[in-house]
């Protein structure tokens, strides 16, 4: 079965869900942004010299795609839903406690997202039928988190993760 390599998440606290987007709610700006590039670089250069030569360029292409870096992350809870932002892109929801849960895009594709939640992250899963992307956002302290991505397809030799440091905007 394929699987569609889409947007996840994955943010954390101790608490509830709804509580741990409250903790999380706002607008996150990256750190170190003067390596950021690099750092998605390096990781879709690590997955595609695993491939053959000949799919190496198509395929650096398409990562880099899906391996954007947000500048920003805007976070909210709000009637039992959470939603997260990249950059000025599109809006994402799921019920705080979804599983599998159904979502349509703008651009008319769709994928299933399931929330999960531990000590100090909350995640999203967005899966499809090419592939499945996490994306978490880990407290590291109040207002410090850590942002990991990890996209796996059947295509892939092995998943494509990136981790990226953010802080809480003032």
């Amino acid at each position: 079965m394929k699987k569609t390599i889409l947007p996840a998440l994955i943010i954390g606290s101790s608490l509830s869900v709804a509580a741990s987007a409250e903790v999380i709610e706002g607008v996150w700006q990256v750190q170190g942004a003067e390596n950021t590039q690099a750092t998605l670089d390096t990781a879709v250069e690590e997955v595609v010299q695993e491939m053959n030569f000949f799919i190496r360029k198509i395929a650096r292409s398409k990562l880099k795609e899906q391996a954007q870096v947000c500048s920003t992350w805007n976070f909210a809870a709000l009637n039992n839903n959470f939603s997260w932002q990249c950059n000025e892109d599109e809006v994402f929801e799921l019920a705080a406690t979804a599983k599998d849960q159904a979502v349509t895009k703008q651009d008319g594709s769709t994928f299933t997202g399931t929330i999960n939640r531990g000590d100090n992250y909350i995640a999203t899963v967005l899966t499809s039928d090419k592939g499945v992307r996490t994306n978490m956002w880990k407290m590291v302290s109040e207002n410090e988190m850590l942002y990991t991505a990890t996209i796996e397809s059947e295509k892939l030799p092995q998943p494509l993760t990136w981790t990226l440091s953010y802080k809480l905007a003032q």
